[in-house]
């Protein structure tokens, strides 16, 4: 959650309510474990592993490739964020293919 800091003060004030924000909410990841692990269980403990590299891994890629073509405009994250999400929506309908 995000919060404004008053130095002399000491005191915080948050800019979103907690019990609403998305971002803190981790009600996705779980199912996104469970999801992964049903395919084969006798993978489950690969799939695990896999699904909880790649949410790690592809948010810091990114952020790197941000700013590594970061030029002090809003071009390059727009760019790198338009090219992720396209990349995760094929990726989906792939998924959704493949399985007919």
């Amino acid at each position: 959650m995000a919060q404004i800091i008053n130095v002399k003060s000491k005191d915080t004030t948050p800019l979103t309510d907690p019990v609403d924000d998305p971002v803190d909410d981790p009600v996705d990841m779980p199912y996104a474990q469970a999801g992964a692990m049903a395919v084969d269980p006798e993978l489950a403990g690969s799939a695990s592993g896999a699904v909880v590299f790649s949410q790690f891994f592809w948010p810091a890629a990114l952020q790197q490739l941000t700013g590594l073509l970061a030029d002090g405009t809003w071009v390059p994250m727009a760019a790198v964020h338009f090219a992720a999400v396209t990349a995760a929506l094929l990726a989906g309908w792939m998924a959704v293919w493949a399985k007919g």
